[in-house]
């Protein structure tokens, strides 16, 4: 069997950086992968699709938002649980939930639920 996974997409590489660190100490059995875009996010739960079992994503990401990635992943997975992280949450996204970035560790409270 092979090790379930937690994708984290984020463009700001200390944003991204602190969320691997903090996804590897309240999930030390999931490999954690990080990716700066929507597109490499996408891209990676495509090849990785039987294992992923959370993502993690920022909204505010260019050529790709994090509601847009939600969304294209649901159309895949609709059972996949998705945190979609942002200042301002939008109109219309496909997430299982929206958090303030400023959400510190609840975001990992929350993530727990779902996993």
């Amino acid at each position: 069997m092979n090790t379930k996974k937690i994708i984290i997409v984020e463009a700001d590489p200390q944003f991204r950086n602190l969320l691997k660190l903090l996804s590897e100490q309240n999930f030390p059995e999931m490999e954690i992968l990080t990716f700066r875009s929507g597109v490499e996010g996408l891209e990676a739960f495509h090849l990785n699709e039987e294992d992923v079992a959370l993502i993690i994503t920022g909204n505010n990401m260019s050529v790709m938002s994090g509601a847009e990635l939600a969304e294209k992943v649901k159309a895949v997975n609709p059972k996949l649980p998705i945190l979609l992280l942002g200042a301002i949450e939008p109109k219309e996204h496909k997430a299982d939930q929206f958090l303030p970035k400023t959400s510190g560790l609840e975001i990992f409270a929350v993530a727990k639920t779902f996993l």
